[in-house]
């Protein structure tokens, strides 16, 4: 008769067991990625935020009638959908792996792309849901802040 004796060994002690130790030079590029990608998603919500700010209260694209009014609020869920469809685009177009080994212009080439197949691709789902009319000038204005912000940041 065999009896089975259980592993003595803990997970601390079976390197592996262990999760890969990073150098300081990997540390240092997850870190410089994922500010990347922060400063990235505040800065298409500042876009938006500014791009609506030039259409309906400085009046970029000529004035708005009282009645096509549209208040911020009435956005946010617009707002919300642009980040969350901007953001996977910059991920499949590979903006994120390597951003300190790319050229100025490679990388600003790609934003613009990307940035552009987002907005259409927004912009496409939004009139196929025709939830309600929103302001084609505002995601004009928003599309080129967007793209200005990403290239200086």
């Amino acid at each position: 008769m065999t009896t089975s004796t259980a592993s003595s060994t803990s997970p601390k002690e079976d390197p592996a067991l262990q999760a890969p130790r990073l150098s300081r030079w990997q540390r240092y590029q997850r870190i410089v990625r994922l500010s990347l990608q922060l400063s990235d998603l505040l800065l298409i919500n500042l876009a938006f935020i500014a791009a609506y700010y030039l259409r309906y209260i400085v009046g970029v694209g000529g004035d708005v009638a009282d009645e096509n009014f549209v208040d911020l609020a009435t956005y946010l869920p617009l707002q919300a959908g642009l980040t969350l469809t901007l953001f996977p685009i910059y991920h499949l177009s590979s903006l994120y792996r390597s951003p300190a080994q790319r050229p100025f212009l490679d990388e600003a080439w790609v934003m613009l792309l990307s940035t552009s197949f987002g907005m259409m691709l927004f912009l496409a789902a939004i009139f196929l849901l025709r939830g309600f009319a929103y302001s084609r000038g505002l995601f004009v204005i928003a599309w080129v802040l967007t793209v200005a912000l990403l290239m200086l940041s």
